[in-house]
């Protein structure tokens, strides 16, 4: 404030000469004695360069042109000049011992005033400083005698400009324009003044009382306008004690925030007003009303100016309503827009900062409530306090919908703190910002639905209990998320990562890690078919404003039913591509994985398009439970199949591994190429090692109307016949060598998989060569069964000789069958060899799972055994139990029946002779007598019937026609047991 006294000072000074000025004759000639009595009075030096007159009549006038004003003793540094002053008195008044100026007139004065480096201002010269410190004593000198009293009609400023300036900053103020009126030197005052600040008008009125003298006290009033501001102070200052003060009411007011605030939704008008009171020491607003855009808050304010100490409590009475300060946020941004977003944020950490000391900060909020876009959030509470090296907020809101609670601490922090040598201040070097958000609720669907405005969230919308907590910093290079911990019900997840811009100016990048305990596919293909997600999808791509380097462990990850361990995915998002770079998982249905190749997922049409090659290693695949391994009808599911999925996405893929085996199917060296286009799934290429053979393969698959259509080609060549079957049926019905091929093509249509077998249809042929069946002799089994020679050992033999690695031997196999409604029908398959054959003819019911099918065997050159055929029924993984029933059926039904032929038929012939009655059953058996009957037969049996007869021989007599038949009938027995 001692530079203002000085200026007043100078005014006075100035005014003062213009009263003595015209004691002097020849003003012109003057110029030099005016300027060093006013060098003398003042240390300064002043140039009149312009016109000097002085007038007593018809008034008494002083003008001067051209004058400037400078500091000898700081190298003739300006400070101030003007372009014209003049000074006018009435004569009247000075006849009637009074001063009264008519006007005092300045046109363009501009004054500089400057801190210099030592501190001292730029006008100060040793001549004023002596002058101020005795200008107490001569105001008590003044006050003994009696003055003339002095008044002054107007003074008027045009055009003038004000500077002040010092190390850290510098003001300018132009255009200044001043009119006021005052009954006397010491006031009251009234006046105009109007200026341009930050090249906006700045107007003022103000009124004061009469100024006292000794602490140059006075009452003021002030209304002002700034731009679109107004505003008004009513109360009283104190401007000459050491601390300086001023106490009253003051009133701000704007009418539309909006010429303020770069933000379409800020709107309305503004008003700040309260009781103020403060010094140079401290200030204190109380009864604060602050009023924004409807919204109003109240409180108090005190503050500490040397060194700063804020203390602060503000509080709402009604809840506020945020919408028209906080806009919806856009959701679709583009890499041009966002580009910068990791310089953005960045720069907003201020590296270096200089402030004044503050010493303590405490700046509280509390409100009962917030609305935003229809939402409503209670308690909210926020609090701003000085830290160590930095300022902290806490903010926390206590009822969020989802009955959820967010608590969020930010700290702005410094590396180093310095004070200025200069200023004093302090300097702050070193910026970050940290954040810690933490919050917890108890039905978070509602709760992110409420926060973002996003519903039907994959892996969020079936939970239910969150909890989160989220440390992160941002520093000039990045912004990083140090770590975010989620828990969702029972899951767990971990995120890292960071947000850095590019150094050449291109996309930022974000690289993300992420840890969770488990994720189920089903559920996130599910919830993304909702209307929010669906939305997305259509938006023409990711969209991403930035690149992204993402990598996944995933404990647990379910898809399609199975469970996937230890999966770990490296990715990389580039433009509108997703692309994989790495895929390993401990456990995948039994195997662990291992993929290296860039797997391509492009977003930028309508559809992904998946593009890629994989190369697996070694795959083994087991489903829960095998058609085969399940009973009755829980061999197919009819659970509906849902392949929408189709037509989520596009794809080409080639796809190979060094081995697959799938439910029992051992495939080397497979490879495939599948293409999906707008539902359509394109299998073609299937190549693989089979079994010591090969099989090729193609296949069509989509959903139309609800149902799977599905049709294939296929070709086995060379296959080996024993683990071919084994696959097929799953257990080994079958044993033998022997390359089989086997061609066909397959057609179905169902809305699940027990439909889809149930209408299968199609056609093929099977041919083979060199083929062994392992434990079954065709040639000695059906001899076996058509010889009456010994027919117990025989019998006994041949199990031994199956048991034992008995086989056959065919060169060929040649055949077809057809497909209809899932039954595979063979009319006429046959299986030819140099000594044997056997031709099969039957069906496989795949929907039941069970076969019924003949095999007629018989053997080459042996014109006298003829064919032998075997019937096979029951389930297809299991009917050698109605194999052996069956051959042991049918070979006691001939064996008795030739038994009964012969030997009842010897016997009745033997013991009645001619009797009628034997004659009789004889026709009835359809034999003869002994002689009469089969040759061989008699040959082959000749051992029992000589036995037979000694038996009968032995008996000593002739019996009864009863007794002889019931000794015939036990004889038939025991020879036939034999």
């Amino acid at each position: 404030m001692k530079w203002l006294i000085s200026i007043i000072s100078i005014f006075v000074l100035l005014i003062g000469v213009a009263l003595i000025a015209p004691n002097f004759v020849n003003w012109n000639s003057y110029k030099d004695q005016i300027k060093s009595q006013i060098l003398t009075l003042s240390g300064l030096n002043a140039d009149l360069n312009g016109d000097l007159s002085v007038s007593i009549l018809p008034s008494p006038r002083l003008y001067i042109e051209k004058a400037v004003v400078s500091n000898p003793q700081n190298d003739n540094g300006v400070i101030a000049s003007i372009e014209q002053f003049e000074v006018q008195l009435d004569i009247g008044a000075l006849i009637d011992k009074r001063i009264e100026v008519s006007s005092i007139r300045l046109v363009k004065p501009e004054i500089t005033i400057e801190e210099l480096s030592n501190g001292r201002l730029n006008f100060m010269t040793d001549e004023i400083e002596a002058l101020q410190a005795s200008s107490s004593a001569s105001d008590n000198a003044a006050s003994d005698k009696v003055a003339l009293p002095v008044s002054f009609e107007s003074i008027v400023i045009e055009e003038g400009a004000f500077v002040y300036a010092n190390a850290a900053s510098r003001m300018e103020i132009s255009d200044v324009d001043l009119s006021v009126s005052a009954q006397t030197l010491q006031g009251p005052f009234e006046g105009d003044l109007g200026l341009k600040y930050a090249d906006k008008p700045f107007d003022v009125s103000f009124k004061t009382g009469a100024i006292d003298m000794s602490d140059l006290s006075t009452s003021l009033n002030i209304t002002g306008h700034y731009g679109d501001a107004d505003f008004s102070f009513a109360g009283a200052v104190t401007a000459g004690s050491e601390n300086p003060n001023a106490q009253g009411d003051v009133k701000l007011s704007v009418s539309d925030l909006a010429q303020y605030i770069k933000n379409d939704a800020v709107k309305g008008a503004l008003e700040v007003s309260g009781s103020l009171k403060g010094d140079a020491k401290n200030i204190a607003l109380k009864n604060l009303i602050f009023k924004a855009a409807g919204q109003e808050l109240k409180g108090s304010v005190q503050a500490g100016l040397s060194p700063i100490a804020v203390s602060a409590n503000l509080s709402a009475a009604d809840v506020l309503k945020l919408d028209q300060f906080i806009p919806a946020q856009n959701a679709s941004g583009s890499r041009k827009t966002a580009q910068s977003l990791a310089a953005s944020l960045t720069q907003l950490v201020p590296q270096t900062l200089e402030l004044p000391v503050i010493e303590a900060l405490d700046v509280q909020l509390s409100v009962p409530g917030v609305v935003y876009q229809g939402k409503s959030f209670g308690g909210v509470n926020a609090a701003l306090a000085k830290k160590a090296k930095g300022f902290g907020v806490n903010a926390r809101v206590n009822d969020i919908p989802g009955k959820a609670i967010i608590e969020l601490d930010a700290d702005l922090s410094f590396d180093e703190v310095s004070k200025s040598g200069k200023s004093g201040s302090n300097i702050y070097s070193g910026g970050k910002v940290s954040l810690h958000l933490q919050g917890q609720a108890q039905n978070t669907p509602v709760t992110i639905e409420a926060l973002s405005g996003l519903k039907d969230l994959p892996l969020v919308s079936a939970r239910k209990i969150g909890v989160i907590d989220v440390k992160a910093h941002i520093d000039p290079k990045a912004v990083y998320l140090d770590e975010a911990l989620v828990n969702l019900d029972d899951d767990a997840y971990s995120l890292k990562g960071s947000l850095s811009a590019d150094a050449e100016g291109g996309s930022d990048l974000v690289i993300v890690s992420l840890v969770a305990d488990a994720l189920d596919v089903n559920d996130l293909m599910v919830k993304s078919n909702s209307s929010d997600s669906k939305k997305a999808a259509n938006a023409g791509g990711l969209n991403l404003p930035f690149d992204v380097n993402a990598q996944a462990s995933i404990h647990m990850l379910k898809v399609g039913g199975q469970d996937i361990k230890g999966l770990k995915v490296s990715t990389n998002i580039v433009d509108n591509k997703i692309i994989v770079k790495k895929v390993a998982a401990d456990n995948v249905a039994g195997n662990a994985l291992n993929i290296n190749s860039d797997i391509t997922i492009d977003m930028s049409g309508a559809k992904p398009y998946l593009q890629g090659a994989l190369a697996l290693g070694d795959l083994k695949w087991r489903g829960q439970k095998t058609a085969a391994q399940k009973k009755g009808t829980e061999r197919w599911s009819s659970a509906v199949l849902d392949l929408t999925a189709l037509n989520s996405v596009n794809m080409d893929f080639d796809v190979s591994a060094k081995s697959i085996d799938y439910e029992g199917w051992i495939l080397s060296a497979p490879s495939i190429k599948l293409a999906l286009k707008d539902g359509v799934l394109n299998v073609s290429e299937l190549k693989a090692g089979l079994y010591d053979g090969q099989f090729v393969g193609s296949a069509l698959v989509q959903q139309q109307n609800g149902a799977v259509n599905l049709s294939s080609t296929y070709a086995l060549s060379e296959v080996q016949i024993e683990p071919l079957v084994i696959s097929f049926a799953g257990n080994s019905i079958l044993k033998g060598s022997g390359g089989v091929s086997v061609n066909g093509d397959v057609k179905s249509s169902g809305a699940s998989v027990k439909a889809l077998i149930g209408a299968l249809s199609g056609q093929g042929k099977v041919n083979g060569r060199n083929i062994i069946l392992q434990g079954i002799d065709v040639q000695r089994f059906v001899r076996a069964l058509s010889d009456e020679a010994k027919p117990g050992d025989s019998l006994l033999n041949m199990w031994k000789g199956v048991g034992s690695g008995g086989s056959s031997q065919f060169a060929t196999l040649d055949g077809s069958y057809s497909i209809n409604n899932g039954v595979i029908s063979f009319d006429d398959i046959l299986l030819d060899g140099d000594a044997a054959a056997i031709n099969t003819s039957g069906h496989v019911n795949l929907p039941a799972f069970t076969i019924a099918s003949e095999h007629e065997m018989s053997v080459k050159n042996r014109d006298d055994v003829p064919s032998f055929t075997v019937k096979l029924s029951g389930p297809l993984d299991n009917p050698a139990q109605t194999f052996g029933q069956g051959l042991l059926q049918d070979y006691l039904k001939r064996k008795i029946q030739r038994k009964l032929q012969k030997e009842l038929g010897d016997k009745i012939n033997k013991e009645l002779g001619n009797n009628p009655i034997g004659n009789v059953l004889q026709g009835v058996l359809g034999g003869g007598s002994a002689a009469s009957g089969n040759n061989n037969d008699a040959a082959n049996d000749n051992d029992s019937a000589s036995e037979d007869e000694g038996s009968q021989n032995s008996g000593g007599n002739n019996s009864s026609t009863g007794s002889a038949a019931e000794d015939a009938v036990r004889g038939l027995l025991n020879n036939f047991m034999r």
